[in-house]
């Protein structure tokens, strides 16, 4: 499975990177995920356009990928 089928949307994706401790500090999943993000969870954090690109190049993979399937 590709990094990108793993999540339906970007909230998905930062949810992901959030832990148990993010939410029991700060309480608030929206803060969690804000705090993700911002690159605090991890410096390799994708940025929302970067994903929506990911999703998008993968979207278009697994299309053209289905158009080349020999059908008998």
């Amino acid at each position: 499975m590709a990094f990108f089928d793993q999540f339906e949307n970007y909230e998905d994706y930062l949810d992901s990177l959030v832990t148990e401790d993010d939410n029991m500090y700060l309480g608030e999943l929206e803060y969690a995920r804000a705090l993700v993000e911002l690159g605090y969870r991890s410096s390799g954090t994708l940025s929302r356009q970067l994903f929506d690109q990911g999703k998008e190049e993968r979207a278009a993979e697994k299309s053209i990928s289905n158009r080349n399937l020999i059908y008998f």
